[in-house]
């Protein structure tokens, strides 16, 4: 079985506009042997910092009220020190396995507008979205 990891931010690309127009998706398409690899990659890197079992985000900044909120702040701020280190290493531990990385950019994007979504699109965003 082959599962999608997806994560996605907004930002506002022309200054005149009101809103966030632009939004970027990134994501990780991977098999399930290859996801097994990757994940003992990922705990034996984080191992080396704090408790292997704590969320890790490429974006930590993302996770900081999560930290907070569990009285993990030092935790946070160790691993946002060391953060070219275990990146860089995650980088190049990743090029041992097979997977495919997946960037989407969209500009002139409307958050504001009504879309219908359809029940199988929003069980979509919910479960193939990594945080």
């Amino acid at each position: 079985m082959t599962k999608y990891y997806l994560d996605h931010t907004e930002f506002k690309v022309v200054p005149s506009s009101k809103n966030k127009d632009t939004i970027v998706m990134g994501g990780l398409l991977i098999g399930h042997e290859e996801e097994s690899k990757l994940t003992s990659i990922m705990r034996e890197i984080k191992s080396r910092y704090f408790d292997p079992d704590l969320p890790l985000k490429f974006n930590m900044k993302d996770l900081k009220k999560k930290y907070e909120e569990f009285n993990l702040s030092a935790e946070y701020e160790i691993f946002l020190k060391d953060s070219a280190q275990w990146r860089t290493e995650l980088f190049k531990r990743s090029l041992e396995i097979d997977y495919t990385i997946i960037i989407a950019i969209i500009q002139h994007y409307q958050p504001d507008k009504k879309i219908a979504l359809s029940k199988n699109m929003i069980y979509w965003d919910m479960h193939l979205t990594m945080y």
